[in-house]
């Protein structure tokens, strides 16, 4: 055959190659000649280019190919030997003088194209000559067209010779047959008949032949298996054996396959099966009838596992989300969520163009984190489903392949090509563009910064080989050129070219690989040790930026030393600079990829950027290799406490612990994760031990903090004592640093308010930012933002383009971030963290702006002094109420923003409780909110109405349905009144509530949105308000839609409004159904959302003006 033509692109030349019939033979049980010394005959060779990139593969082969004379190819066959190796020999030959010669013998013959329209008559002579010229051990290949689905050929060849049956000589009749084709096509009457497909690449004379002459005389399988008999040859099975299979098929076909078919009769269960799929093609192999004995009667797929496997596939994504979605060079897409099934096929498309071994595939697919998975039987359940699929793109052999053996250094080209197809060596067809051909120009792959992507686009199109060795080599040149965001897919291909075959990769034993954390990246000695030393003064002084002038400086004048880039990407890292880690980190592979730690690294500035997919598949690469490696697995642990996998995050965490028990990282983030799972008790203990162990770690003392807010065991004083132990920490802190400013006391006509955040984007802090930020009146106040995280998304951007100035301040120290603020001239700063992640709170502590609040991010004091005002919606509680939880003044405010529900949330329905005949409680917090106490208050409210149930939401997973079962358990609830939910999405959660009756709120910190979201589907909420914000969240709401009576003062009337509810389940359902409008009514305002904000900005600023003290500012509303 040859390439195929812009309107004829065929991937079918994969499988009628002698690798892959050799392979096919193996899983029916039947041994074929290797390849290298092969003897192939191809009869409907076209013009030859298939055997000549074969010829090119396997030099010590001999490669014959024939092709009917009257199909005018030798011309074609000519020019193409011009340029052939010698091993390749091509004819065009009459059938007569085919069958005249003495061809010699053959390991392989392949009968397709043109000789597959050829009648039964002329057919049988060829097999039988094949069977005379077939070695002992060797296979025949046949294309050809088989009842019941050829039956539309036998439409088509009436129709015809109808057509055609008025013309008077030759020339018409065929002109006429092709008009009848053509007519066919046009109305699509014979659908998808291969003989209208192939028609017109056939000549006037095969056309004669097949159409006029010969008579309707199509056969069935179990009639060709008895003409072949008589031959001498035996049926092996199908080129496709997938087709084979019923399973092939869809589920029905299978069934009812089993139920009929003969169970051990070969023929017969294929017979049945092409009834039942009305097949209409067949490829049938063939061997000797004295190798019958050995043939099995359906392929083995446990023979799978002899194979080696070889794809281009690659994840696509959707805006920068990765999916379990793939595609390759077919672009035929493949999408599953089984685990086993996309992690093989990721670790195909790694190690694309070469081939893996199912052992490869078992180290590769492993995740160190889900020990308990079986994952040798799990690939192999993979392998065959995905072998059933028949994926054009999924290449299985039984040797090595070419790519495999490949020796040569450096990287070559390997394709034989024609304009712009090519055919690679998995005999994929595939299509090049200017810009590939002209890379393709040149004598060897030579990868510049301006052709790396070129390049990596024929390394997908599988037309690059080399050397293991030389492939790491080739890979890092284009991983130093390339763009680095677009990078990694390139990373996991480079572990595998720099990892043994013992551990999965390609390289022999002899050769150095990533080796363990100890020995892997040698000492920083290159670097001399005052260097190292005046960038830790540095660091520790909180000029990063002079530090990093000073690296960048020392990279510049040693350019190829590993060591100065490793400096280098290690100091983005820890200075949160992750783009320019990233860039640095591909630059220190592109030199060296035999250190684990260059992985873990560059796995955490992917984590960082948000790249979780990638960050998962570094880090299981990197415990594969090194399972003692604690910072992967602390890695892991915090990927799957994102994923809200809480079990899985406390394996991970515990098992870094074990490694590096005094790490305070680890240690903080098993805190966190326990936290999470609401097991505060224990979770306490291990967020102090990191503050004891580093007490400068500011993050670390946020997080106790936050963790403390959640705990029943303090007290509104004992919290805010705990919360002015970090102002205090802070204020020493700040004291130390070489941090000045006077500021200026002087009424102005437009404030400079700077805003804070680590949020700005998707998230509840800019949900209630937002309308406030775009309606502040920009000739009073000017915008400034400061970024504080990688958060990057559509409502960062319009944020960014709606600000005076924007500046992303992740890679500066608190003491540059102050200087910055400084400089900046910031009159108001405002906080939207407070205790919460991405803060810049030490930097308050220096003072930059003459007046700085904190509003939103979190609900509490900041704990520090120096921190004038905190902003609290009028709504939480009467002025006076809390002002003594705080350090700073409240302003209070009041509302304007409400509630915004979702625009296509369910209706409300009625009261279940009506319908059940008992009261369904249920909570929808998150799981860390539920402590021992709130279970225990739970659990008498339910011991107090023997009936009621309790519905609990947001369960990560069974293990924390069976954590809280067990607690209620030992409160002496029974788990037949207890269900549980996993989370879900938005309109699921909101569907939910018209399964409940009421919501019974969290202590000491309380629900905020689910509050709002209960309302609006009508379920009230009873709380209890507490003596600081976060007990009071829920209860404003409740207040502003009128629902004091849901409102308890003590666990006590709690419990007592709670069994009144359940007594009056009538108004309950009134009003449920009112719920809604009163929302919507309460929701209408008529001021514009920023007026209160900036009015109390402007109060603020003239008390400081005044030279007045912060003081509580309570602003009243207009309406």
């Amino acid at each position: 055959m040859g390439l195929p033509t812009e309107s004829d692109k065929s991937y079918s030349i994969c499988y009628s190659t002698p690798g892959h019939i050799r392979a096919v033979n193996h899983l029916y049980g039947v041994t074929t000649p290797v390849l290298d010394t092969a003897r192939v005959l191809e009869l409907g060779a076209g013009e030859g280019y298939t055997l000549y990139s074969q010829a090119l593969m396997y030099p010590n082969s001999r490669f014959v190919g024939v092709e009917l004379e009257s199909e005018n190819s030798l011309s074609s066959q000519q020019a193409l030997l011009g340029s052939a190796p010698d091993n390749l020999a091509l004819f065009s030959l009459s059938l007569d003088d085919l069958l005249s010669q003495d061809i010699g013998e053959y390991d392989y013959i392949i009968i397709h194209g043109s000789f597959s329209w050829l009648s039964n008559d002329i057919r049988d002579q060829l097999l039988a000559f094949c069977q005379q010229h077939l070695s002992p051990q060797g296979c025949i290949a046949i294309e050809w067209e088989c009842h019941p689905g050829a039956k539309i050929n036998e439409i088509i060849r009436d129709a015809v010779q109808i057509h055609s049956s008025l013309a008077n000589d030759i020339e018409t009749q065929i002109a006429s047959s092709r008009a009848m084709l053509s007519w066919l096509k046009l109305n699509g009457v014979t659908g998808e008949a291969a003989f209208l497909k192939n028609s017109d690449t056939l000549s006037d004379l095969l056309i004669s032949h097949s159409l006029l002459q010969t008579p309707n005389e199509y056969r069935y399988l179990l009639e060709f298996a008895g003409v072949i008999e008589t031959f001498g040859l035996a049926y092996v099975g199908d080129l496709l054996p997938w087709t084979e299979l019923a399973a092939h098929y869809d589920e029905k076909i299978q069934h009812l396959h089993n139920v009929l078919s003969p169970l051990n009769n070969k023929i017969l269960i294929q017979q049945y099966l092409d009834f039942a799929v009305n097949r209409g093609t067949r490829f049938s192999l063939l061997t000797h009838s004295d190798n019958a004995q050995t043939v099995s009667v359906l392929p083995d797929l446990t023979k799978l596992k002899d194979l080696r496997w070889a794809g281009s596939f690659r994840r696509q994504s959707l805006q920068g989300r990765i999916l379990n979605t793939l595609t390759a060079n077919s672009e035929t897409p493949v999408s599953t969520d089984d685990i086993a099934t996309l992690a093989l096929l990721d670790a195909l498309g790694d190690g694309w163009p070469s081939s893996l071994t199912f052992e490869q595939l078992v180290y590769n697919v492993r995740q160190p984190d889900l020990e308990d998975k079986a994952w040798r039987e799990d690939i192999s359940q993979s392998l065959s489903a995905l072998f059933l699929k028949g994926l054009p793109d999924l290449h299985f052999s039984l040797d090595k392949s070419v790519y495999d053996t490949c020796q040569a250094a450096p990287a070559q080209w390997v394709a034989a090509t024609r304009g712009k197809y090519a055919i690679n060596r998995w005999h994929e067809t595939v299509e090049l563009n200017d810009e590939e051909l002209s890379a393709m120009s040149a004598p060897t792959p030579v990868v510049m910064a301006q052709n790396a992507q070129i390049l990596f686009s024929l390394v997908k199109k599988g037309m690059v080989a080399a050397a293991p060795k030389a492939w790491r080599a080739f890979l890092q040149q284009l991983i130093g050129h390339f763009p680095a965001e677009e990078t990694w897919p390139l990373v996991f291909s480079l572990i595998l070219y720099s990892g043994t075959e013992a551990n999965g990769g390609f390289l022999p034993s002899a050769i150095a690989t990533p080796g363990k954390k100890k020995t892997s990246m040698p000492a920083l000695a290159p670097v001399e040790e005052a260097f190292h030393r005046q960038l830790e003064k540095l660091m520790q002084e909180g000029r990063f930026q002079q530090a990093r002038a000073n690296i960048e400086r020392l990279v510049a004048q040693r350019p190829d030393n590993v060591h100065v880039h490793y400096l280098l990407a290690n100091f983005y890292l820890r200075t949160s600079d992750y783009d320019a880690g990233l860039k640095a980190s591909m630059s220190l592979l592109s030199l060296q990829s035999s250190s684990w730690r260059i992985f873990y690294e560059l796995s955490a500035i992917f984590y960082r950027k948000n790249w979780r997919w990638q960050a998962g598949r570094l880090a299981r690469a990197i415990l594969r290799a090194e399972p003692g490696y604690a910072a992967a697995w602390d890695l892991l642990s915090s990927l799957h406490r994102e994923m809200m996998e809480y079990t899985l995050a406390e394996m991970c965490s515990r098992k870094a612990i074990e490694i590096e028990p005094r790490s305070a990282g680890i240690i903080e983030n098993l805190g966190m994760i326990l936290g999470d799972q609401s097991k505060m008790s224990e979770a306490i203990p291990y967020l102090r031990r990191v503050v004891e162990l580093e007490p400068g770690n500011f993050n670390a003392f946020t997080n106790l903090l936050f963790g403390l807010t959640h705990s029943t065991e303090l007290t509104a004083q004992d919290l805010l004592e705990e919360h002015k132990q970090f102002g205090l920490a802070a204020e020493r802190w700040a004291s130390k640093q070489p941090f000045t400013i006077t500021h200026t006391r002087e009424e102005k006509s437009r404030l400079r308010i700077g805003f804070v955040s680590g949020d700005f984007g998707r998230h509840p802090v800019t949900n209630f930012l937002a309308p406030v930020w775009y309606s502040l009146d920009r000739d009073r106040f000017e915008i400034y933002g400061y970024q504080n995280s990688s958060l990057q998304d559509e409502v960062t951007e319009r944020l960014m383009e709606s600000a005076c100035v924007w500046s992303k301040v992740t890679h500066l120290s608190h003491l540059e971030f102050a200087e910055q603020v400084k400089r900046d001239g910031i009159d108001i700063l405002v906080d939207l963290s407070g205790h919460t992640g991405y803060n810049r709170l030490p930097a308050f502590a220096l003072k930059p702006a003459p007046v700085q609040l904190s509003w939103i991010g979190y609900p509490g004091t900041t704990g520090m002094a120096t921190v004038d005002y905190y902003l609290i919606d009028s709504r939480f509680a009467e002025p006076g109420v809390l002002d003594s939880a705080f350090v700073e003044k409240l302003i209070y405010l009041p509302a304007v923003q409400q509630f915004h529900p979702n625009k296509e949330s369910p209706d409300v329905g009625p009261l279940p409780a009506l319908k059940n005949g008992f009261i369904t409680f249920a909570s929808f917090n998150r799981p860390k909110k539920i402590n021992d106490e709130v279970v225990r208050i739970w659990s008498k409210i339910l011991h107090s109405i023997p009936d009621a149930r309790l519905l609990i939401g947001y369960m990560s997973d069974s293990n924390m349905v069976n954590h809280f079962r067990m607690l209620f358990k030992e409160q002496g609830i029974n788990e037949e009144r207890l269900l549980f939910r996993q989370k879900m999405s938005l309109h699921e959660y909101l569907a939910l509530h018209n399964d409940i009756d009421v919501l019974l709120d969290t202590f000491p910190y309380t629900g905020g949105t689910t509050t709002w979201h209960a309302i609006w589907m009508g379920v009230p909420t009873l709380t209890i308000a507490g003596d600081t914000i976060a007990s009071r969240q829920c209860s404003a709401g409740l207040n502003f839609c009128g629902l004091q009576d849901f409102v308890a003062v003590d666990k006590e009337q709690y419990i007592a409004k709670a069994v009144l509810l359940s007594e009056q389940t009538h108004a309950l359902a009134e009003l449920r159904q009112s719920l809604r409008s009163r929302l919507k009514e309460k929701s209408v305002s008529q001021v514009r959302e920023a007026i209160y904000f900036e009015r109390a900005l402007e109060i603020i600023w003239q008390r400081y003006c005044q030279g007045l003290p912060p003081a509580p500012v309570v602003i009243n509303s207009d309406t």
